[in-house]
């Protein structure tokens, strides 16, 4: 029925519904692992896709104003919760719209389809009741990072740990960035499985157990921090280091504790290389997340249709790869080629089907809304627990 409804509403506002290849020459249109294998006839090595962005752009080049793709994308990563390695996206791009345009479309879609679906706009959620009915917030990442101060699973308040008032403006301090961000990977390090602790799908006795962390712990983790980033010059000074930091940041505090529908904004440039920067702030990109219950169900922007800028775009991943970074895009010539004979402004998204179903129907796993998902063999269960014992013994 979910699927059903948000076919009918882009079909209502006048897309059109499309197929592109599952099997490309090019692992491209997100970041993330390809699948590999190869073609016995033509002799070369293609990639199951991991996303259908480039050629839904493709097709706003070649006069479509509107376009959508349902189908499977596949990415060659880690399963949990909330990840599964084939998976159901919706696609959809619009020529002449922005951001904020997409933003709007993106709330209509999603209420329309959660009232029409299940009968009611208020949905229970863990045991929060979430109301599809009110306006969505929006927040930019930095806005959302300052709106918690610290890690909300503390006990201890962040002025009490470290004798000072937290500041925003710490988020723009390559020194104060490289603290938070070392103190908050050692939070998710001594989690263990910090799916766990984000996802919001949880009875209320689970929560309130989950926000008890002991304060000179968290103490000892923040002198930690704090010792290491004056022993070693700050990675932070770096634009690219820089952004990975505070998106780490936001997803270690601030993540989980979007209950309400919630766009984040104001992403990093260097982390969104296919979307336009943003006039305001160069340094970042038209770019959102839409998150539900502590969970990212979307992301969009408005596309980069200049196609000398997406070209070094192109190769700011390229060196990213050469320094050890698997999910950094590669260059696609034929893209760069279609971005030149002009595309019009546009704004696309990529809405994530698994997890919105997930939500809706209040499962905890992913899994229980795949009716046949990867698991791993039995053998390869019994070798992890051998080796795990092992090292215990």
């Amino acid at each position: 029925k979910i699927i059903r409804e948000m076919r009918r509403f882009l079909d209502d506002h006048g897309y059109i519904e499309v197929e592109t290849p599952m099997l490309t020459a090019k692992a491209t249109g997100a970041a993330a692992r390809p699948f590999k294998t190869h073609h016995n006839a033509l002799d070369i090595d293609l990639y199951a896709r991991i996303a259908p962005e480039l050629y839904l752009k493709r097709l706003i080049v070649g006069g479509f104003e509107k376009v959508y793709e349902l189908n499977r994308n596949f990415r060659n990563e880690g399963i949990d919760r909330t990840h599964n390695p084939e998976f159901t996206m919706l696609e959809f791009y619009c020529a002449y719209m922005d951001v904020n345009g997409m933003m709007d479309f993106c709330e209509e879609l999603l209420r329309t389809t959660v009232e029409k679906a299940t009968g009611s706009a208020q949905l229970q959620i863990g045991y929060k009741e979430i109301d599809f009915s009110r306006p969505f917030e929006r927040l930019t990442m930095k806005q959302a990072i300052t709106a918690e101060l610290l890690d909300p699973l503390l006990v201890t308040s962040f002025s009490d740990m470290i004798g000072e008032e937290f500041e925003s403006s710490w988020l723009d301090e390559p020194r104060r960035l490289s603290i938070l961000s070392k103190y908050h990977n050692k939070w998710d390090g001594a989690r263990g499985d910090s799916i766990e602790a984000r996802l919001v799908i949880m009875s209320e006795e689970e929560h309130k157990a989950s926000r008890l962390r002991i304060n000179d712990t968290a103490r000892r983790f923040w002198q930690e921090a704090t010792a290491e980033a004056n022993e070693a010059p700050s990675a932070c000074e770096e634009e690219g280091e820089n952004a990975r930091a505070i998106v780490s940041i936001f997803e270690a505090v601030a993540e989980r504790q979007l209950r309400r529908p919630t766009f984040i904004t104001d992403f990093p440039k260097v982390i969104s290389p296919l979307s336009k920067a943003s006039p305001a702030d160069s340094a970042v990109a038209e770019r959102f997340e839409l998150f539900i219950a502590g969970l990212e169900c979307a992301n969009g922007f408005s596309e980069l249709n200049d196609p000398k800028e997406q070209y070094d775009r192109f190769m700011e991943q390229g060196q990213a790869r050469e320094r050890g970074d698997e999910e950094a895009m590669v260059l696609d010539e034929d893209y760069i080629r279609a971005l030149s004979y002009g595309m019009p402004p546009a704004a696309g998204i990529g809405i994530g089907i698994d997890r919105l179903v997930m939500l809706l129907t209040g499962k905890r796993s992913i899994r229980d809304v795949i009716l046949f998902p990867h698991m791993r063999p039995e053998r390869k269960v019994e070798e992890a627990t051998e080796a795990t014992e092992a090292q215990e013994s």
